[in-house]
């Protein structure tokens, strides 16, 4: 192994130490991120609220259509003064009071009741598909943000790793100059790239500290404990066909846009009924005490069925029934769009992966290149075949090489567990 690859080698060595002592004490699987992010997640407390909420909404639609009992009560004074025409004044108090007790039944709906209640039953089906879609939303997000955060400090080490080699390379080219066997634009050059490399470190901790505050967020995880640990084990589909129809049959999001028609079915069926005709049973009973010459207690017990067919209400409810049918036909739409936008990031992402995969080869490749080309362009400095400034380019080379590699890497894995999540293979914690 050059130079090059011993001081690489090294620095890595480092940090291993660190880097195990967090694994070991603070390290959190996939499993244990995206759990921590389901009980953390404001918009999954969201969807259970709208799932209890339509519950609710399917106890109003049956009760609705059940016998309702209205009870009344009222008790009142009035005095009353007057004079009589040729006579004496003439003064009257009185405190009339009543009792009533009313019951309700509708008997024919023309199909409202039923229609009501499947729709309040498949708001609660919509509910619990949003709030499947928004689980698999935060697992994906907490997937890209361990991904990240791990590419992230991995992508410091490597600016950290290539400040120590131009480091030694400075220190070197000042020596050589110190001895008259080097010139000053040697060191210039080798002091120029530091500057660069060192600005790209302080970008890069920059981008370390914005990927640990994400996850941090979606985790409820502390900043200083965070170590996330991420491989590329999701289980996944042997084909594209069969990663498209896995998904097809586990997606939450065509199962909401399902739901959605067929709440735009019955919307269309309740504008069909609505007008029709209507039978409802009612019973009274009252009690009045009123004080008075003639009658002091008044009782009146009545039924009454009620028969009522609108007849003309100015076009509304055909009005009613043409907007019914278009946003029956929209939603319709919908789940044919929700199909092909599925269809469409299934394949995308197994060309990802695809593509990763195969660039992790090629990768490894240039990275065993570019480390043999730094041990050679070392060799040649030595023989004066090689210039600084080709030491320098075969230093970042090899850095860059290593660089390319891990993002290729985060990218397999990222691939890798979205299309595993998004065909269903991959069960999230409850």
């Amino acid at each position: 192994m050059g130079d090059g690859n011993v001081k690489i080698g090294r620095a890595c060595v480092a940090i291993l130490p660190a880097i195990l002592i967090a694994g070991l004490s603070n390290a959190q699987t996939v499993d244990d991120a995206i759990s921590a992010a389901l009980l953390e997640s404001p918009a999954l407390d969201r969807t259970e609220a709208g799932i209890k909420a339509a519950r609710e909404g399917v106890r109003q639609a049956r009760a609705a259509y059940l016998p309702e009992v209205t009870f009344s009560a009222s008790a009142s004074t009035a005095r009353r003064d007057a004079r009589l025409r040729e006579s004496s004044d003439f003064s009257e108090t009185s405190e009339p009071t009543s009792v009533t007790i009313r019951a309700s039944q509708p008997l024919y709906t023309n199909g409202l009741r039923q229609v009501a209640q499947q729709q309040a039953t498949n708001t609660v089906r919509a509910r619990r598909h949003e709030q499947e879609a928004t689980r698999l939303d935060v697992a994906l997000q907490v997937v890209e943000a361990m991904v990240q955060l791990d590419l992230a400090r991995k992508s410091a080490s490597l600016d950290r790793t290539l400040q120590s080699l131009l480091r030694d390379q400075v220190r070197a080219e000042e020596e050589r100059y110190r001895l008259e066997t080097g010139t000053q634009t040697n060191v210039v050059q080798a002091r120029a790239r530091l500057a660069a490399a060192e600005a790209a470190i302080t970008a890069s901790d920059m981008g370390v500290q914005q990927a640990e505050i994400r996850l941090a967020l979606l985790t409820g995880y502390p900043v200083d404990m965070l170590a996330p640990m991420i491989t590329a084990s999701a289980e996944l589909p042997p084909s594209l066909d069969d990663a498209l129809f896995l998904a097809r049959e586990n997606s939450p999001n065509i199962a909401l846009a399902r739901s959605s028609y067929t709440a735009a079915r019955l919307g269309a069926v309740t504008a069909a009924r609505k007008y029709g005709p209507q039978i409802n049973l009612s019973a009274e009973a009252s009690t009045a005490r009123t004080p008075s010459p003639a009658i002091e207690q008044d009782d009146d017990i009545r039924a009454t069925l009620t028969f009522s067919m609108p007849l003309f209400n100015g076009g509304r409810s055909s009005s009613e029934r043409r907007q019914a049918y278009a946003e029956r036909r929209a939603s319709a739409a919908d789940v044919r769009k929700a199909g092909q936008d599925l269809q469409r990031h299934v394949t995308d992402t197994w060309v990802r992966l695809a593509s990763a995969k195969s660039r992790l080869t090629a990768l490894q490749v240039r990275l065993d290149a570019a480390g043999e080309a730094l041990k050679g362009v070392r060799q040649g400095q030595q023989a004066g075949l090689w210039t600084v400034t080709d030491i320098l380019d075969a230093m970042e080379e090899r850095v860059e090489a290593e660089r390319a590699l891990e993002q290729a890497r985060a990218e397999h894995i990222l691939s890798a567990y979205e299309l595993s999540i998004t065909c269903g293979l991959y069960i999230l914690p409850r």
